[in-house]
């Protein structure tokens, strides 16, 4: 039996750490990280691999976080969790063009600064999302 919809979605979040304190020295809600591995039509026996992934992606985002990372941060951190676990449509697990080649395409933006960087079509390398990233955060005089 085929599912649609999101696949599943790992929440790294926990409330033993006490109060967080935003760095303007105001009481702030505990970081939260959510990630989902995509939607399309999957396999029951998918579940528990994806599962297991979207869990382990939240949590190494979540570390960072908890760790004193940025947000970016996290966010490499968590989809480069999913770009090493075949279950997921990303890195290691990428789907073939009609060529039979890999192709992976990523998109890193910072909320805060507006900051982008992608990449599109790559192959050759099992974290795009770390090639998106200096796209935009690594590059500031112009080079490639």
């Amino acid at each position: 039996m085929l599912r649609h919809g999101l696949r599943i979605v790992g929440v790294g979040h926990r409330r033993c750490f006490g109060n967080w304190i935003s760095k303007h020295g105001q009481q702030a809600a505990p970081p939260t990280v959510v990630v989902h591995g995509g939607a399309w039509a999957f396999p029951d026996e998918m579940d528990g691999p994806s599962l297991l992934g979207v869990q382990r992606a939240s949590q190494r985002g979540f570390a960072v976080l908890t760790s004193g990372g940025t947000a970016v941060d996290a966010v490499v951190a968590a989809v480069s969790v999913l770009e090493e676990d075949p279950a997921f449509d990303a890195g290691r697990g990428s789907a073939l063009n009609s060529d039979g080649n890999v192709e992976m395409d990523a998109l890193l933006v910072d909320g805060h600064s507006m900051r982008a960087g992608a990449v599109c079509g790559v192959s050759n390398t099992l974290h795009p999302i770390e090639l998106a990233r200096c796209k935009s955060f690594c590059q500031r005089d112009g080079r490639h």
